[in-house]
């Protein structure tokens, strides 16, 4: 039962026990002019405590709550470059709502802290932090900490101002392109790790870190084969799991990028990782790198996880199976690799309709077309 005192002053004071998620025995209490205020107040906390409201944890403040969240349900699942992101996060929050109480959350304060954030970043990067403060907005109200929907409505709105933007992938001609430059030219290949690593990721489609967590006992010059097992963060310059469980993967290369590799290894002498992990290996250098290289060459910019997208769609125009590439390029499953490819698989699909279109046509009109 609510508690509920009147104070020297002439207002109520009421009192609600409670227990909080460590059985530690705790008190909430609130003041009111009127003691029908108090009465009301009390009863629904009452009410509240019974339907399973955890009200001590509606009285923390949110930058607390999401902490907590990704500490207890994120941060033993992700690797240590992709649990930056919600570090990134967490600081934006702490700026945009510093002193707000999950008690003290509605739609409009939440949509404000979002266009604000959309304001210094691009959709892409506003639209992952919205998805995340959903999330815990979602569970905060199945674990009863908020008593109603305060994420459904939330939109991802931006107002940044693009850069200059880069290509996603390069098209069939860049990329033979491309590929034939650095074949044809092993001596700068050997002196340039960024180039090795080019040519690698556009070989097989491997990301970034997993091209730098490259060891020699993970390349088999023998059977042509490359076992993709372990992810080097440039964020925390540390060794760890691939991205997902399905990166996990063995890729076939051809001869000629063996052959391209033993003469690197030769060359270079590396003790363990193929690629050293220094300055030379962050992610600002490497995308300035390639920038030069691809401003060289005539090619429109693409960033270097770029090259694995124009490895998966390259192949995709010739034709390759779509369920061989998504195993290949370590998605876990087609559908996924439907889904993010989907504008160039439309493409294929109009020119194998004409195609089909061409097959099923009779010799008759055939001959009638060629008149």
């Amino acid at each position: 039962m609510a508690y509920i005192e009147k104070l020297k002053s002439g207002r109520f004071r009421v009192a609600v026990s409670c227990q909080d998620n460590t059985g530690t025995k705790k008190r909430k209490t609130r003041t009111f002019d009127k003691e029908s205020q108090a009465k009301k107040w009390g009863a629904e906390m009452e009410a509240a405590k019974y339907n399973g409201f955890d009200f001590i944890q509606n009285d923390v403040l949110f930058i607390d709550y999401f902490d907590t969240w990704v500490n207890i349900t994120k941060k033993a699942t992700l690797r240590i470059g992709s649990l930056q992101k919600y570090r990134a996060y967490s600081r934006a929050l702490k700026l945009l709502l510093p002193k707000h109480k999950m008690s003290q959350l509605n739609h409009l304060i939440l949509q404000n802290a979002v266009n604000e954030y959309g304001k210094t970043h691009a959709q892409a990067t506003t639209k992952g932090f919205t998805v995340t403060l959903k999330a815990a907005l979602k569970d905060a109200m199945i674990d009863k900490v908020v008593s109603i929907d305060l994420y459904s409505r939330l939109k991802a709105n931006s107002t940044k101002q693009r850069a200059v933007l880069r290509q996603k992938h390069l098209n069939r001609e860049d990329f033979e392109k491309l590929n034939e430059w650095l074949f044809s030219h092993p001596p700068e290949i050997y002196a340039d790790q960024v180039l090795m690593m080019t040519l690698i990721s556009l070989q097989t489609g491997m990301r970034l870190g997993e091209v730098l967590g490259l060891t020699r006992s993970d390349i088999d010059l023998t059977n042509n084969i490359i076992d993709i097992n372990k992810s080097y963060s440039t964020n925390d310059k540390v060794i760890g799991p691939t991205k997902t469980k399905s990166s996990v993967r063995v890729v076939a290369i051809t001869k000629e990028l063996s052959s391209t590799i033993r003469g690197y290894l030769r060359k270079n002498k590396p003790k363990e990782y193929l690629f050293a992990h220094d300055s030379n290996s962050s992610s600002q250098h490497i995308s300035l790198h390639v920038d030069r290289i691809l401003k060289q060459l005539h090619i429109p910019r693409v960033t270097f996880h770029g090259f694995r997208h124009s490895h998966v769609s390259y192949l995709l125009d010739q034709g390759i199976d779509i369920a061989y590439i998504s195993k290949r390029v370590g998605h876990a499953s087609t559908t996924m690799t439907l889904t993010r490819y989907a504008h160039l698989l439309r493409e294929k699909s109009i020119e194998s309709e004409q195609v089909t279109l061409d097959v099923l046509k009779t010799d008759s009109s055939k001959k009638i077309q060629n008149k």
